[in-house]
């Protein structure tokens, strides 16, 4: 019984992670309109799927974790399709921060509106108070760390990250404010969207630890086409690593406050790396 209740949840485990490689992962290797195509048809596939299961006893404990990879799916296309529309320039500082508002705003509504539409609470997206003091301590806690960091010194991360070697600290200390907006909506967007439509979904199937383990293992390869790092390979374990650090206090805290602020604070560099070059 115990064989058989481990290979379950192994068969489980491999599939919800091919799950997630295929919404997160595979479009990276298609562009502009098959990658279009590609993403509707990922998403219409995920739907029907959902409708399905929720209509078929046998499959219904299934839907919520199925309606979950339909939202991701929906919202990244839909982000897609607003980077493809070019509303905003990124060619300059203040394009690049309208284009992460407008992003934010096509994300996060539509998995608030699905998630009600759905069932579950807010509380089943971690968008709640949860254990706030040990959030807010662990997100302020990195967040004014990494901002005192990089102002001590802004180019520390260039072995990881491409920063100007022309930057001046008085341009740091300009680009900062924006710097700061930008991560905070990244990392809130991100969490939620990678990690917190999905771990509470996934534990009753996987637990936690490989819950976290599937949502830091796609969330990691997301990455494998940023052009911001010299060091690829070392980049995607490094953010790995970074990927259940931010589940685990998704969890430990249940809420998205803490893993959000720890999220952006991790960005800062690379943001401003990428802001140097504007």
């Amino acid at each position: 019984m115990e064989t058989l209740r481990l290979s379950r949840r192994l068969t489980l485990f491999v599939l919800f992670l091919l799950c997630g490689l295929l919404i997160f992962v595979a479009p990276h290797f298609l562009q502009n309109a098959a990658q279009v195509i590609a993403q509707v048809c990922i998403a219409v596939g995920f739907l029907a799927f959902a409708i399905w299961a929720r209509l078929h006893e046998p499959m219904s404990n299934y839907f919520l974790v199925v309606f979950a990879f339909f939202i991701a799916a929906f919202v990244r296309l839909l982000d897609n399709l607003l980077a493809l529309s070019g509303l905003a320039s990124s060619s300059s500082v203040t394009g690049a921060f309208l284009n992460q508002i407008m992003s934010t705003l096509v994300i996060v509504i539509p998995i608030v509106l699905l998630t009600k539409i759905s069932g579950p609470d807010m509380g089943g997206i971690y968008l709640q108070r949860g254990r706030l003091r040990l959030g807010l301590l662990i997100g302020l806690g990195t967040f004014l760390f990494m901002v005192t960091l990089t102002l001590a010194n802004p180019t520390g991360a260039s072995a990881l990250f491409s920063i100007s070697e022309d930057i001046t600290y008085g341009k740091v200390l300009s680009l900062m404010p924006i710097v700061v907006a930008f991560v905070l909506l990244n990392g809130f967007k991100e969490e939620l969207y990678f990690r917190g439509i999905f771990l509470k979904k996934f534990e009753p199937f996987l637990g936690a630890w490989p819950s976290n383990i599937v949502t830091a293992f796609v969330f990691a390869l997301a990455h494998v086409g940023v052009s911001y790092t010299p060091v690829l390979l070392g980049f995607l374990g490094f953010t790995f690593l970074l990927g259940l650090a931010w589940g685990y206090v998704m969890q430990k805290t249940d809420s998205i406050i803490g893993s959000a602020l720890f999220h952006g604070a991790m960005d800062i560099t690379i943001i401003l790396g990428i802001f140097s070059y504007m």
